[in-house]
C-alpha cells in the first residue's frame, strides 16, 4: 500500500473528500495540516511524526499550504527530513530556505552529522495539554530543560524548566502565533564564539555566562582567545556550519558538555561584529584585513 501525505491550512470536509476521491486500493491519500507534526533530534537519531504517525512510511508529500507566520520553518523543517531519508515531495522551494529558525537550524545540523544539543519540538503546544506534552518531552529529555522561541535573538523568550509545574506555568504564557524548542540543558561555564568570514574561522572569543544561561547574550565576562590554543574540531565544525549554511560571515556558539564533548548552539547569520570592532582593536585590525582581501 502507498501512502501519500497532503499538508492544507485545515482539515475540512472538503479536503478530506479530495483524499478521498485519489484513493484506491493501492494508494491511500491522506490530509493534515503543519500543526500536527512532532520533531526529535539528537546526535544519534533523529524521527519526525504526523499525527503520530512515522514520516517515513508516506511515499510522498505535498504542501498545498505552508505559508504563513509559523509556517515555513516548520514545512522547510519537514522538507529537509524527507530530502535527506529519500522521500519525494513537492515544492522544492522549500529547500531554499536556510534561514528559518532554531528548529530548522538543528534539524540541518543533526542531517549534515554534525554534533547538536538534543532538542524536540512539538506544534500545537495549547491543543495538547500539559499532560501530553509532558509525556512527549521526557521521552527523550529530562529536567531541567531549556525552552527558547525559535526566531528569538539574544537569549529573548528563553525559559528553564526545573519541574512540571514550571513547565504548565510555560504552556500557560507560551503564544499560539511562536514555534518553540526544548532541549536538553547542559551544565556549562563558558560558550565559545568563533567569528566566520569566507568560510574560515578568524576570531574566537570564551564567553563566560551566568547561571541558567545557555546564551551568550548572558555574558559576564568574554576572553579573546587565539584560534591556536582552541581545540581544532571547534574550528572545523564552525567552517563547516557556514558552508552549510551558505553564510560567507557568522557566529558560531558551541558549548561543552560534561563529558567534555562540543557541541553547537547556534550558527548566527548576523554576529555582532560592530561592537567587536569598537571594544578590541586586534578584532578590527583581523577583520579590516578579511574585508580588503574579498574585494580582490
Amino acid at each position: 500500500m502507498n501512502k501519500y501525505l497532503m499538508f492544507f491550512n485545515t482539515v475540512n470536509e472538503k479536503n478530506l473528500e479530495f483524499c478521498r476521491l485519489l484513493s484506491d486500493e493501492n494508494n491511500v491519500f491522506t490530509s493534515s495540516n503543519l500543526n500536527q507534526v512532532d520533531v526529535y533530534l539528537s546526535n544519534e537519531r533523529s524521527s519526525m511524526s504526523i499525527n503520530g504517525e512515522d514520516i517515513n512510511t508516506y511515499k510522498f508529500v505535498y504542501f498545498k499550504s505552508w505559508r504563513g507566520k509559523k509556517k515555513p520553518e516548520i514545512g522547510s523543517t519537514i522538507a529537509h527530513y524527507l530530502l535527506n531519508k529519500g522521500i519525494k515531495f513537492y515544492d522544492d522551494e522549500l529547500i531554499t530556505v536556510l534561514s528559518g529558525g532554531k528548529l530548522l537550524q538543528n534539524t540541518i545540523l543533526q542531517l549534515n552529522n554534525l554534533p547538536i544539543v538534543t532538542t524536540v519540538f512539538l506544534a500545537s503546544l495549547k491543543e495538547r495539554g500539559i499532560e501530553e506534552v509532558e509525556k512527549k518531552l521526557l521521552s527523550t529529555l529530562n529536567y531541567p530543560i531549556a525552552v527558547k522561541d525559535t526566531k528569538a535573538r539574544q537569549g529573548e523568550s528563553f525559559y528553564l524548566l526545573k519541574n512540571k509545574m514550571d513547565l504548565n506555568n510555560f504552556l500557560n504564557i507560551s503564544k499560539e502565533s511562536r514555534n518553540y524548542i526544548f532541549q536538553e540543558y547542559i551544565e556549562h561555564e563558558s560558550i565559545y564564539r568563533v567569528l566566520i568570514f569566507n568560510y574560515k574561522a578568524i576570531f574566537c572569543q570564551e564567553r563566560f555566562v551566568g547561571e541558567n544561561n545557555i546564551s551568550v547574550s548572558g555574558t559576564t565576562k568574554e576572553v579573546n582567545v587565539s584560534l591556536k590554543d582552541i581545540p581544532s574540531e571547534i574550528i572545523a565544525m564552525s567552517e563547516e556550519c557556514s558552508k552549510i549554511f551558505k553564510r560567507n560571515i557568522a557566529g558560531i556558539d558551541i558549548i561543552k558538555d560534561k563529558q567534555g564533548n562540543f557541541k553547537i548552539l547556534e550558527v548566527n547569520p548576523a554576529p555582532g561584529i560592530i561592537d567587536d570592532v569598537i571594544k578590541y582593536a586586534e578584532f578590527k585590525d583581523i577583520l579590516k584585513e578579511n574585508f580588503l582581501n574579498a574585494a580582490n
